[in-house]
């Protein structure tokens, strides 16, 4: 349920640039010889650390991400007029016959991301036991948000679960009942998201997708495409053969 596996280093203040870099290099190496014994490694940096050579230098390879990420949260109205103009037809249209709310119900939202898996026909990568114990713990720091989108008979249209840090509100999950698919009501629940996000004066981000449909739905928002990487290292000639058979890119 982790998007990013993030190195925190604590920069001294005023360094000049190639300080920085050199800074990095040395700390980041430091880190590395640390995990070095590992059969198989796997990070994903978030889009903060940009300089991943050491990991290159030490026989890492690496494959390019995108997420999308919207950092002007705090100009709403800016945020809004950056979005497609399909978005935002949608969203209007969903706003005349959906109502926002938000839930503690966490297995009303597994039920509801459940069914997008399913009519997907692709197996769910979380289980019901696992995103509970996600949500306890988001719980217990209060530092979550589930939205729920139903009309006015009380049917659930869509859900999303939105999670958040210090800085950065997440969109870590969602779904759509598919017999309400065209009502707009994921869209709707994101711009809620987002503003929330621009109320806590946070950066929103997508948390990425390379499924081509699904980046073409962050992409509507306006929001700007943001690489990331994922490195990975074998010293297992084991692992090495079988593992790409197991996990897809």
């Amino acid at each position: 349920m982790t998007q990013y596996t993030e190195l925190i280093l604590n920069y001294p203040e005023r360094q000049k640039y190639l300080s920085k870099i050199g800074f990095e290099r040395e700390n980041i190496t430091g880190i590395i010889e640390n995990i070095s014994s590992t059969d198989y490694t796997e990070l994903i940096l978030s889009e903060k650390l940009t300089n991943w050579l050491a990991f290159k230098w030490k026989g890492y390879s690496e494959t390019s991400k995108y997420t999308y990420i919207i950092d002007n949260g705090s100009n709403i109205t800016s945020v809004w007029e950056n979005f497609k103009d399909s978005t935002r037809r949608e969203i209007k249209k969903a706003e005349k016959q959906l109502t926002i709310s938000t839930t503690e119900d966490v297995d009303l939202f597994y039920k509801i991301n459940q069914k997008t898996f399913d009519r997907q026909k692709i197996k769910n990568p979380y289980s019901a036991e696992l995103f509970k114990k996600v949500d306890a713990i988001c719980t217990e720091k209060q530092c979550k948000t589930i939205y729920v989108a139903k009309d006015g008979e009380g049917n659930v249209h869509g859900s999303v679960y939105i999670v958040w840090d210090n800085n950065t509100t997440y969109y870590l999950a969602g779904g759509s009942d598919p017999e309400y698919r065209t009502s707009g009501a994921h869209s709707l629940l994101m711009w809620h998201a987002i503003k929330d996000a621009a109320n806590r004066n946070h950066v929103f981000d997508f948390k990425g997708s390379m499924i081509e449909s699904v980046e073409r739905f962050f992409r509507g928002f306006g929001a700007i495409q943001t690489p990331y990487f994922r490195l990975r290292k074998y010293n297992s000639k084991v692992l090495k053969l079988i593992l790409p058979l197991l996990y897809s890119e």
